[in-house]
C-alpha cells in the first residue's frame, strides 16, 4: 500500500517486484458502492445500514478477528451489552464475525434480535464504507478503514488468552492508538452511548499519521494499478518468450 512498506514486505516475502498500488478492495471505501461493487455483498445488511444512515443514526460495526482453538469466545464477549447500548440511542449494531466463528451466530441472532449479523463468506468492504465507527480488536480491517477517517474503537476483552494462546501482536508499530481501548463490554458500551464515541484529538491524529504513513494513495483506483503491473509483467513474460 505505501513504498515506505517495502522494506517490511521483503523481509515476509520473496517477490522480485514491489508495486505500492494500494489494495483494490479498498476502493469501494472512496466512491459510491455500484451494484458490481454489491455482487457478493449481504445486500440485508448494506440496506439495513443504509437506512439507519438516512434516518439520522449510528451504524456501528463491530468486526473482531478470530481466537485459535477458541470459537466460542463470541458468545461470552458482552454483546448483550454492546447491543443494549445501540439501541437506546437508535442506532444499528452490525457484527461481522470471522468465517471460522460464524457458526456462532444462530445461537448469537436469536438473543439479539436488533443486531444485523452480517451473512458468513461474503464481501463486508461495502458494509464497511457505511459504518459510521468501527469496532474491532487485532483485525488488519482496522487499517482498510482509515481510508474513511471516522471513529475507531478497540474492544480487548481476553486480550491475556489471545496473546499467549492465539498469536504474537506487533503493538510497538502503533506508538498511538487510533482509537480509545477497552477491555469490557461495559465500558465500550458507555462510550458507545457518548456522542463522540469517546475519541480524542489524539486519536484523529494517529489515524492521520497512519493513513499517510501505510497508504500512498486515497483515490480508488488501486484495481486499476494493479492491472497496469499485471499488463506490464504479462508483456514482459512475452518478450522474454519470444
Amino acid at each position: 500500500t505505501a513504498a515506505a512498506g517495502e522494506t517490511e514486505w521483503r523481509r515476509w516475502f520473496a517477490f522480485d517486484r514491489y508495486a505500492p498500488v494500494g489494495y483494490p478492495r479498498n476502493d469501494v471505501l472512496l466512491r459510491e458502492p455500484t451494484e458490481a461493487d454489491l455482487a457478493g455483498c449481504d445486500r440485508d445488511s448494506f440496506d439495513r445500514a443504509r437506512a439507519a444512515r438516512a434516518r439520522g443514526k449510528r451504524v456501528l460495526l463491530y468486526a473482531p478477528t478470530f481466537r485459535d482453538g477458541r470459537p466460542d469466545w463470541v458468545l461470552q464477549a458482552g454483546l448483550d451489552k454492546l447491543a443494549q447500548a445501540a439501541a437506546q440511542g437508535g442506532d444499528l449494531l452490525v457484527v461481522n464475525l470471522h468465517p471460522v466463528e460464524s457458526p456462532q451466530i444462530p445461537k448469537l441472532q436469536p438473543q439479539l434480535p436488533g443486531v444485523a449479523f452480517v451473512a458468513p463468506r461474503t464481501d463486508v468492504y461495502p458494509l464497511l464504507g457505511q459504518a459510521s465507527a468501527l469496532i474491532t480488536d487485532y483485525s488488519s480491517v482496522m487499517f482498510d478503514y482509515l481510508h474513511v477517517d471516522r471513529p475507531v474503537l478497540l474492544f480487548r476483552p481476553d486480550h491475556e488468552a489471545y496473546t499467549q494462546k492465539s498469536r504474537k501482536l506487533f503493538d510497538d508499530k502503533l506508538s498511538v492508538l487510533p482509537g480509545p481501548l477497552f477491555s469490557d463490554a461495559v465500558a465500550l458500551a458507555k462510550a458507545l452511548r457518548r456522542a463522540d464515541l469517546g475519541q480524542t484529538t489524539e486519536h484523529a491524529q494517529a489515524r492521520a499519521t497512519l493513513r499517510a504513513q501505510w497508504f500512498d494513495h486515497h483515490d480508488g483506483a488501486a484495481a486499476q494499478r494493479l492491472l497496469a503491473v499485471l499488463d506490464e509483467e504479462l508483456a514482459l513474460a512475452g518478450a522474454t518468450a519470444h
